[in-house]
């Protein structure tokens, strides 16, 4: 009997072993209910607020834990709070989260008029570290919750519209109205 509750306690060790403990706080102290996902290496971050879905919630001490990555990076979000990226390098994990950054605009087709459901795709600089991604709604407006820097490259793309360009925007550019065209046609006739 003692041996097997020895073999029990070890393997629950092993499993922690395998776990890495993330501790989530913010200015004033432990954040509960923050999502924890796992992202192995290699993989990029690609964050969309609505499909986020998480390996772990933290308890109201801010605690997590979730399975150790190896070489990885462990993704962190609360509403209100910029998506946070720390590396899985120990088996203890502090991540401070920081108030969000949220980026807003409009887009419309070459008439002005809006487009609904155009991909907004936002990827953070240097490096494009992440990518954010949201639809426009039916008023063509967006919203990109979860930012954490002031450097970002936006491309938009919607059904029967030329895709845009990556363009460089900065927080001055918040609000403004980005337009897509529609294909140019070539109309072709014989000479009579």
């Amino acid at each position: 009997m003692i041996r097997a509750l020895l073999l029990l306690l070890l393997a629950a060790a092993a499993a922690r072993a395998d776990e890495v403990l993330v501790r989530v706080t913010d200015a004033r102290g432990p954040v509960e209910d923050a999502a924890v996902k796992v992202l192995r290496a290699g993989e990029k971050i690609v964050f969309d607020a609505s499909a986020f879905a998480p390996d772990a919630m933290t308890t109201e001490r801010g605690d997590a834990l979730v399975a150790a990555p190896t070489d990885g990076t462990i993704l962190v979000y609360q509403p209100g709070y910029a998506l946070a990226a720390a590396p899985a390098d120990s088996r203890i994990v502090d991540v401070q989260l920081r108030p969000e950054r949220v980026f807003w605009g409009t887009v419309a087709n070459d008439q002005g008029k809006p487009v609904p459901g155009a991909t907004v795709e936002l990827r953070t600089s240097p490096n494009r570290r992440a990518t954010f991604l949201v639809r426009s709604g039916d008023d063509g407006r967006f919203f990109v919750y979860g930012l954490w820097l002031d450097d970002f490259r936006l491309r938009l793309e919607a059904p029967d519209l030329l895709p845009g360009e990556w363009r460089r925007l900065t927080e001055d550019d918040r609000g403004n109205e980005y337009r897509l065209i529609r294909p140019a046609m070539v109309v072709v006739s014989s000479k009579p």
